[in-house]
C-alpha cells in the first residue's frame, strides 16, 4: 500500500513538473541569463566524473529585446571544447528554428560556439542543445545540454 502512495505522488509531481514546463507557459528560471543587447555571452562548464561529463548548467537565455543578437558560449572548463564535427555539431536547435538562427560558428579553437539569433518570431521558445567534447582522450563527447532560449 505504502508504495503505491508513493508511486502516485511521484506520478503526481513529475506530472506538475512536466506541465510546468509546457511552452505556452513556460518562464524563466531564476538563473535565466537577460540578453538585453545585440551581443551576449553565455558561460559553460563541464561537470565530469570519471569517463562521464555534461556540460552545464547552463541558464536559459532570455532574448527579450527587440532586433537580432549575436549568441556566444564560453568555454570555462578547461580540457573541453564546443564540438565542430558536422555530426555532432557544438550547437542544435531543438525545435522548428523559422529561419530565427543563422551562422553558426565554432571560433577559438573550439573555446566559443556564436550563432545569430534574428529574433524574427517574438514571444517562442526555442529549446537548444550544446555538444562539447573532451580536447583529448579515447572517449571525446560528453552529454548533451538542453536548455531553453525565450524570445
Amino acid at each position: 500500500m505504502r508504495t503505491r502512495i508513493r508511486s502516485l505522488l511521484f506520478i503526481a509531481v513529475a506530472s506538475a513538473v512536466l506541465a510546468s514546463c509546457a511552452q505556452p507557459g513556460f518562464k524563466p528560471s531564476d538563473t535565466t541569463n537577460r540578453c538585453a543587447g545585440p551581443e551576449c555571452e553565455i558561460p559553460v562548464t563541464v561537470n565530469s566524473i570519471g569517463d562521464s561529463c555534461q556540460p552545464g548548467p547552463v541558464a536559459d537565455i532570455d532574448a527579450t529585446a527587440d532586433g537580432p543578437h549575436k549568441i556566444t558560449w564560453k568555454m570555462m572548463t578547461p580540457g573541453f571544447e564546443f564540438s565542430g564535427t558536422p555530426v555532432k555539431f557544438a550547437i542544435f536547435i531543438k525545435e522548428d528554428p523559422d529561419d530565427d538562427f543563422s551562422n553558426a560558428i565554432v571560433p577559438g579553437n573550439g573555446q566559443t560556439v556564436t550563432i545569430m539569433f534574428n529574433h524574427k518570431h517574438p514571444r517562442k521558445n526555442y529549446r537548444y542543445g550544446v555538444n562539447v567534447r573532451r580536447s583529448t582522450g579515447d572517449k571525446p563527447f560528453c552529454e548533451p545540454l538542453d536548455p531553453w532560449l525565450i524570445s
